[in-house]
């Protein structure tokens, strides 16, 4: 569906609704919704379906390539897979309690790196209504402040990680 509309306030309301009832990327300021695929983007999906064989395993080449080279560094927590379950590496997200150091040692490196969901959902402004809140939530506060993802595509190649991984080594 579309909406159309002649009222800023109403159009920007929208607009946050539809993606997780954020404005600013991370930052839920209320209760929304994923509601932005539209027809070009499925079309667009329906071609890319054909390849995710090949990028699941290039991917998970990559994390492999990763573990081998990271295991046992520092205070560094690696991705783990649960006993009979698969991962599709859409992110290799690393844990470190010196997570914003690693990263400006990275980005000094010409490195990218990021912060997936830098603030946790129980202190995500949407949830401040006192109906919605929750006790203390060590783990997830944890997770937010020591998770890092590492570069990941399909395609990536062997160098890069050693570039990335090499990096890192030094860091630590």
């Amino acid at each position: 569906g579309a909406v159309t509309t002649n009222d800023a306030d109403l159009a920007q309301r929208l607009r946050t609704l539809r993606n997780y009832g954020s404005r600013q990327k991370y930052y839920n300021e209320e209760i929304g919704y994923n509601a932005r695929l539209d027809e070009v983007q499925a079309a667009v999906l329906s071609v890319k379906l054909r390849y995710l064989a090949t990028w699941t395993a290039e991917r998970r080449q990559v994390a492999a390539g990763y573990d081998a080279a990271l295991a046992g560094l520092g205070d560094l927590i690696l991705p783990t897979t649960a006993t009979g379950a698969t991962h599709v590496y859409h992110l290799y997200v690393i844990r470190t309690t010196r997570r914003d150091a690693l990263q400006q040692h990275l980005m000094a490196a010409g490195i990218g790196s990021a912060i997936h969901y830098p603030v946790p959902p129980h202190r995500q402004q949407a949830y401040a209504a006192a109906s919605l809140r929750v006790g203390p939530l060590p783990i997830a506060d944890e997770l937010a402040a020591t998770s890092l993802s590492l570069p990941l595509w399909p395609g990536m190649t062997i160098q890069h990680v050693a570039q990335v991984a090499d990096a890192i080594q030094c860091f630590f």
